[in-house]
This record gives C-alpha cells, structure tokens and sequence, in this order.
C-alpha cells in the first residue's frame, strides 16, 4: 500500500540539498517558479513518495 503523504522541505540552498537528495536515491520530477525567488522543486524518493524542496522564506511563515 503506498503511503499517501506530501512533504515539503525548506533550505537554505534548495539547489545544493536537491543534488544531495538525488545522490542519495531521489528523481526530480519538475521545478515550479512564481517568481525571482519563490520557487520549488519537484522530487520523489525511491519508493515514489513525492516531496517538494523549497528555497529560504523570507517572511514569519504563519506557524510561528
């Protein structure tokens, strides 16, 4: 049965981590841009849990 979650991961250097993420295993499946610098990536693990690295946030996200 396949896990039916979304992650979504923040960095500081959304480039950088993605490399290390698709060394260690993950395929990047797309980038979505909205902007200089609001952007995504679009990756899945091995298993094909999809998950979705973002760049730094630069406003209080409303969780804090």
């Amino acid at each position: 049965m396949k896990v039916r979650i979304f992650g979504f991961l923040h960095s500081q250097d959304k480039d950088r981590d993605a490399a290390r993420l698709i060394v260690a295993g993950a395929a990047e499946l797309g980038r979505h841009t909205a902007g200089p610098d609001v952007g995504c990536m679009v990756l899945a693990d091995p298993d094909g849990n999809v998950f979705c690295g973002a760049g730094a946030i630069t406003a209080s996200p409303w969780w804090r």
